[in-house]
């Protein structure tokens, strides 16, 4: 599945590129030292790369050409720097008799790959026929962006896609016993993720109840007695827990712990013939905070 859709989104992100801007490199080598004149050798590479310029049925003004002067480090920066901006413009001239209405520019890379050459980097972008040469520069990112935009959307639907087909992380142990207990069709269901809390009733009895997560709050079973329609709920784990054994403890809430008892929701733990009895456990009122 996964590599299916990183196939599709490779797929998608060519043609994009592909649509919108076609590109072409050629290297022009040959010169000499110093030399930047364009000679018969290279005459003959330049001519073989405008024959395959117009063979592309192009029109001159979607035409963008890029010319890339080096040179070797034989001399200084300073002659160096001169001698690949004077081999690039060259190059340039020699372009702008062929497709006169193509954008050509200039630069020069000096001696940092230490070659004398020229590379020409061929771009050609579809603008309106209407469009200036004012507007070339406009029509290019107008005709990008659309791709790009489509080229995001993909890549967001497959890391969607891969993060839905991953597997789900472990459970906690608690939560693995409740999950075991929803597979069971006479147990009540327990809200997913919940935590047991050990508790102790008025009477002495232990028993287990629990409090479930909710965004970033822990609800408990339990209502309050001001207003009955909402549950107790703290933002603290340990809080919860302590509100649930209050309200297990109170005297005033033991209705509620039976129904609780009766929906599998609470569940009665018994003691060994041997275990003492449980202290006296204090109860607060209970309040939602």
């Amino acid at each position: 599945m996964k590599n299916a859709l990183y196939l599709i989104l490779l797929a998608v992100v060519s043609a994009a590129c592909a649509t919108a801007q076609q590109q072409k490199s050629f290297t022009v080598t040959g010169y000499n030292d110093g030399e930047f004149a364009i000679k018969q050798p290279i005459e003959q590479q330049l001519d073989t790369i405008a024959s395959a310029i117009q063979r592309m049925g192009v029109p001159e003004k979607e035409i963008s050409i890029e010319i890339d002067g080096y040179a070797s480090k034989s001399g200084s920066d300073r002659v160096n720097d001169g001698v690949a901006l004077n081999r690039a413009d060259q190059v340039r001239s020699f372009f702008k008799r062929k497709f006169p209405g193509a954008t050509i520019t200039v630069i020069s890379k000096g001696d940092e790959a230490d070659k004398r050459m020229v590379v020409i980097s061929l771009s050609t972008i579809p603008i309106p026929d209407n469009a200036t040469r004012e507007t070339h520069a406009a029509a290019h990112a107008a005709s990008v962006w659309p791709y790009a935009i489509l080229a995001l959307a993909a890549a967001g639907i497959l890391f969607f896609a891969i993060g839905r087909s991953g597997k789900r992380p472990a459970q906690p142990e608690a939560a693995q016993q409740t999950a075991s207990m929803r597979e069971d069709p006479s147990v009540p269901k327990i809200p997913e993720g919940s935590v047991p809390v050990d508790c102790t009733r008025p009477d002495g009895s232990s028993c287990q109840a629990y409090i479930y997560p909710v965004g970033s709050i822990w609800m408990t079973l339990f209502k309050t007695q001001e207003a009955p329609s909402g549950p107790l709920f703290r933002k603290d784990i340990r809080k919860a827990q302590y509100c649930t054994r209050q309200c297990v403890a109170n005297p005033d809430y033991q209705s509620a712990v039976d129904e609780l008892i009766a929906a599998g929701k609470i569940t009665i733990h018994q003691r060994e013939p041997n275990q003492r009895e449980p202290k006296e456990v204090r109860h607060d009122s209970v309040r939602v905070a």
